[in-house]
């Protein structure tokens, strides 16, 4: 029988409490709105579908290509429009990669990582639709129109790649949003 390190076994735990804190209560049908774990969540989520996708992919180098949709600001303004227009970007270029992957590695676990990746994404455009102006917010459209396996798998790759790094903005964020709402709340 093979050791458990308490860390990872920390982790593991940390992880369940935040998806029973963040899913759907049988009364109500969408999860819970509380953006700073849904993030932390859903940024674990993608790194672990990058992971899976690496690996199913051999090993591809990420795709030349940047996506303006997921640059990082340099700014930490309070800008919920460009994060629900980053979110929405990269729900469709993901859906575009399952789409590529169900083509190339039918049945594989990347498949099940990248669905579960959309549906957090998706959670995370809820959260903020709420607090902006949709019919403002047109879905950008990536530019993606590669037949060749090997050029799908590298765009594939940056679109984990620039995902993930957004996400982690976005956590990194939302802490700061948060220290310096609590800094309010004390004055």
């Amino acid at each position: 029988m093979q050791m458990v390190d308490s860390k990872d076994l920390l982790k593991a735990f940390t992880m369940c409490v935040l998806m029973l804190n963040l899913t759907a209560h049988p009364l109500h049908p969408k999860p819970r709105c509380d953006m700073k774990n849904l993030v932390k969540l859903t940024k674990v989520n993608v790194e672990k579908t990058l992971q899976s996708y690496i690996a199913k992919n051999n090993h591809n180098r990420s795709w030349i290509e940047h996506f303006p949709e997921l640059e990082v600001p340099s700014s930490t303004t309070d800008d919920s429009q460009l994060e629900y227009k980053s979110l929405q970007f990269m729900v469709y270029a993901l859906n575009i990669v399952l789409k590529q992957q169900e083509g190339l590695n039918p049945n594989k676990p990347v498949l099940q990582h990248l669905k579960e990746s959309i549906y957090r994404i998706n959670c995370l455009l809820d959260c903020v639709g709420g607090k902006v102006s949709t019919q403002d917010s047109p879905t950008s459209t990536p530019q993606n129109m590669m037949t060749d396996s090997f050029a799908q798998k590298r765009w594939g790759r940056a679109v984990l790649e620039a995902s993930h790094k957004f996400l982690v903005w976005l956590e990194k964020l939302l802490m700061l949003r948060h220290t310096t709402d609590s800094h309010h709340l004390v004055k």
